[in-house]
């Protein structure tokens, strides 16, 4: 192919170095990838097709119609290639499954005309889903890769894996033989190439290649003559070619020992060589397909027009190289003229021809090596957030209901089974949300006499249900602590570190979460003192305004140490001081139903995590504009501080509302109140000084530690984890994730605060630890898909929001009820600690073990340590 100079004013910076042959393990962190699966189950097509042009009428050598549907796939298609000859082609996906075609013949059943033929399908050994197949030129065997971490040699007769080969730290990208088959290579998201002998014994690759800076995302290898495995090759092999997310077409010279790097700048997606092999075809995340010269790296043209942002677009020649084929994710195929498709100015800027047949995202193309035939698989843009804003204002509306509802539900209960000589008792016998039998309790006195005494001496107090709703209200914005998760990934580079530069690894950001929840300690022994001081209503004001001023004054931080002074200790201490007002506010109102009121108090906390965190990620990605290198946009994260001081203003209003709705009732005087100075003083009066020396308090010091570590530091990187997937990797979907999370963070403290009433602490909390132990054992596996990952997030949260509500109860009966909220503040140290311990761990094993997967097994195994030691916690 000739070179054709053209002056373009995208270039390409091409290094030459020598490359040292070795096979240094990996301990690199990893990077975040480039894309995300969200695939339709649709069928390939094997298609010549053209329902609309726009530049001219598609040229004669090209594809006309649909020949055959290809159908057989459970599932979304990743990939689909052409064997050397062209006359069968194979098909990989999410049900992890391969079939191979015939696609010039129609099916056996008389009844599908339009289907291809299905020759065989081959199933097992993947646990994931197949991203790509490579085909040996004798057609006897062929090669498939994935989301596992091993990929598998087949034999195409038997349908039996002959194979396989282990070594990579991550899911495989792109598989490629040699032309002879003797050798195989497998490129990764582990950022290594590896290359392994086919006619050796041994397990380890002959052959790593570790230069890469991100995700190997395609490789292949160049025959003498020609590109390997297709037309023109022969001679045996010379360079190996691969693309990578860190911009950059890397060309090892096998012969020299030489690698040449030619640096695009744009995350690179597809790699397609010319038949004579002196052109290499690239498609970029910039819209942008660039062809280069391979000897010398010049840039000879480029070809615009298409979409690709954040799906795995593929580009390729056809059968001729005259035109340049891409697809697309508004699910068009592009073709352009391969020396006048990319000049600037009159038709000749346009393609060729833009085939609309697909609906969907158009991704992996096959074209035949020496006929007019094309295979596409069908793709699909999944949104997340069809509902907008609706479903989010839906739920705070329900659960604010609810709140209003449990509060009212119990003066109507208390009329149908109601307590002589304790008028205070609104909702007799009910603890938690669960109806419990009473001695108490008598027959329903007959006679018009006693039924109107009833009904005067039980009615619905309308302070206390307004009290409830205020203090959902207040606990919308304290809630909103869960919300750090998602809005780190909107932090300014200057705010990620603390020394303002950008490094590999978990950021340092990561502790603005744990460090919020160490200043919550410091701030909930500072609630009672105020309440007393100044009254319920007033401290739930101030801790929410302290809160809110922090928010705000943190969009203004130039460094990370100064943003966490205001986001970190402002926000925790606020969130101290005020988290208990509305409650014993409530109680109260309602003595004898502290565990109902407490339950719909807190759900406002659990749910403002999830209205919060759709509202922000609203306001600042309104387009769900996708991570590229796993960061936005620098213009998109400009607007993390605008978003700060936005909902500083929704937290103050929440702030004044609920907390204008609280109030407290006149001082209880008579015999209930001299009966309950007696229950306080009955059962165990520790001292916090006492409490500090006993058994018991380090006991389940130790317990909370082991509990929460995992829970908390998963909750702090499960949306840095969640777009290491390529699956997962949507900006919309993983705040829904988080927000839903959020949601199940409330309703795990209503869940497992009423089992701990009903069956005990202890039996309860073990419970609650196996839930908690499982899920983090399995968590990388649950990533696997949408739905299993949003469920193990959702059921971290669960259990997390258990922990915060089974202790206080507990804690009060050992300690005593006197000093036990003072002996409780004191404990939950143990949470702020497992949160910062937690996290720093978390940094530093992710370096360590290159990824998240064991590091979610550690802190299942901690789950389980506090198990162990809940089961063994001495009695009283």
């Amino acid at each position: 192919m000739a070179a054709t100079p053209f002056k373009l004013t995208a270039g390409v910076q091409r290094e030459t170095r020598h490359h040292e042959h070795n096979n240094r393990k990996h301990k690199q962190t990893l990077v975040k990838s480039l894309w995300a699966y969200e695939l339709s189950p649709r069928s390939p097509t094997c298609w010549m097709a053209s329902t609309q042009q726009i530049a001219r009428a598609p040229p004669a050598s090209l594809p006309t119609k649909v020949r055959r549907n290809l159908v057989g796939h459970k599932g979304p298609i990743f990939t689909v290639r052409f064997n050397a000859k062209g006359t069968y082609c194979m098909t990989g996906g999410q049900d992890k499954t391969l079939k191979l075609w015939n696609p010039f013949r129609s099916s056996a059943d008389t009844n599908k005309p339009g289907e291809a033929l299905l020759v065989q399908s081959y199933t097992g050994p993947h646990g994931y889903e197949v991203r790509d197949v490579a085909i040996s030129k004798d057609n006897a065997r062929f090669a498939s890769c994935g989301g596992d971490k091993v990929f598998f040699l087949w034999d195409v007769a038997t349908a039996r894996v002959v194979r396989k080969f282990t070594g990579h730290a991550h899911m495989i990208n792109a598989v490629a033989f040699n032309e002879e088959a003797s050798v195989v290579l497998s490129a990764s998201y582990d950022r290594t190439v590896k290359i392994w002998d086919l006619r050796s014994n041994n397990r380890d690759p002959i052959q790593t290649l570790d230069d890469f800076k991100d995700s190997v995302t395609r490789v292949c290898v160049l025959e003498e003559g020609g590109r390997g495995g297709g037309r023109g090759g022969g001679g045996g092999a010379r360079e190996i070619l691969a693309t990578s997310v860190d911009g950059c077409l890397r060309t090892y010279d096998l012969r020299k020992g030489m690698v040449r790097v030619d640096d695009c700048q744009e995350p690179l997606s597809s790699l397609c060589l010319s038949g004579d092999g002196q052109c290499v075809l690239m498609n970029g995340l910039d819209g942008v397909v660039r062809l280069l010269e391979r000897g010398t790296g010049e840039m000879l043209n480029s070809y615009q027009g298409h979409v690709h942002q954040a799906y795995p677009i593929e580009s390729c020649f056809d059968h001729t190289d005259a035109f340049v084929l891409s697809g697309s994710e508004d699910g068009s195929l592009y073709i352009w003229d391969l020396v006048e498709g990319g000049r600037e100015g009159g038709k000749e800027g346009k393609p060729a021809a833009v085939l609309r047949e697909h609906k969907r995202a158009l991704g992996s193309l096959s074209f035949h090596p020496s006929e007019p035939v094309l295979v596409t698989p069908k793709l699909k843009r999944t949104c997340v957030s069809g509902l907008g804003m609706k479903l989010p204002i839906l739920l705070l509306v329900t659960v604010l209901a609810g709140s209003v509802s449990a509060s009212v539900a119990g003066p109507k209960a208390s009329t149908t089974t109601p307590l002589p000589n304790n008028g205070d008792r609104l909702l007799a016998g009910r603890r938690g949300g669960f109806k419990l039998p009473t001695k108490a309790a008598s027959s329903p006195v007959k006679g018009p006499a006693a039924q109107t005494k009833t009904k005067d001496v039980a009615p619905i107090k309308w302070g206390g249900v307004s009290t409830v709703l205020g203090g959902a209200l207040a606990h919308l914005a304290l809630g909103t602590l869960y919300c750090w998760g998602n809005f780190q990934s909107y932090v300014p580079k200057h705010l990620l570190f603390f020394d303002g530069k950008i490094k590999s690894g978990q950021p340092d950001a990561a502790l603005v979460f744990p460090l919020t929840i160490a200043s919550q300690v410091l701030g909930l022994p500072l609630g009672p003192i105020f309440q007393r001081k100044i009254g319920e209503r007033n401290a739930l004001l101030l801790g929410c305004l302290l809160m809110a001023a922090g928010v705000f004054l943190s969009s203004f931080a130039t460094n990370l140490s100064m943003f966490m002074v205001f986001y970190s200790l402002f926000f925790g201490v606020g969130v101290g001081i005020a988290y208990t007002a509305p409650i014993v506010a409530g109680w109260k109102w309602f003595p004898n139903s502290k565990g109902l009121v407490s339950g719909a108090v807190l759900t406002g906390f659990g749910a403002g995590g999830f209205f919060f965190n759709l509202l922000g990620t609203k306001l600042i990605n309104p387009n769900n504009e996708k991570p590229v290198r796993g960061a936005f946009s620098p213009a998109l994260t400009a607007g993390f501080g605008p978003l700060l001081r936005k909902l500083s203003a929704f937290y103050v209003v929440l702030a004044v509302v609920g907390s204008l709705l609280v109030s407290t009732p006149k001082a209880i005087t008579g015999k209930s109140s001299s009966k309950a100075k007696t229950a306080v003083a009955a059962g165990p009066d520790y001292t916090p000084g006492q409490a500090l020396i006993s058994l018991q308090f380090w006991w389940i010091w130790v317990i909370i530690f082991l509990m929460s570590t995992g829970s908390l530091a998963t909750a702090g990187v499960n949306k840095a984890f969640g777009v290491t997937f390529p699956e997962l990797r949507s900006d919309s979907y993983l705040s829904m994730v988080l927000a839903l999370s959020a949601l199940f963070n409330g309703g795990g403290r209503l869940f497992w605060g009423s089992m701990s009433d009903k069956y005990g602490f202890k039996n309860a909390f073990m419970a609650m630890a196996g839930v908690q132990a499982v899920t983090l054992g399995i968590y990388d596996k649950l990533a696997a898909s949408k739905l299993t990952f949003a469920l193990g997030t959702m059921s971290v949260y669960f259990t997390l929001g258990g922990a915060f509500a089974m202790f206080p109860p507990a804690i009060q009966k050992r300690f005593g009820a006197r000093n036990g909220v003072t002996i409780y503040s004191y404990i939950f140290t143990a949470f702020a600690v497992a949160s910062i311990g937690g996290s720093i761990l978390a940094k530093r094993l992710v370096a360590y073990f290159g990824g998240y997967e064991n590091v979610f097994k550690l802190f299942s195994a901690s789950s389980l340590g506090a198990l162990g030691l809940a089961a063994l916690l001495p009695e009283n």
